[in-house]
């Protein structure tokens, strides 16, 4: 549905891209913060 608010320009398509690409990546950057010490505490269970 975006694709359609988005004026039909290279550069709306580029600046498109790198906000959904930062809003990706902080979405990827507060699940790591929020998740990453179960994946820890696997690799600790694995040792024993």
């Amino acid at each position: 549905m975006m694709v359609y608010l988005v004026p039909n320009t290279p550069l709306a398509h580029w600046v498109y891209l790198v906000v959904v690409g930062i809003i990706l990546a902080g979405a990827y950057v507060a699940f790591m913060k929020k998740n990453y010490h179960l994946h820890e505490e696997y690799l600790k269970s694995l040792e024993k």
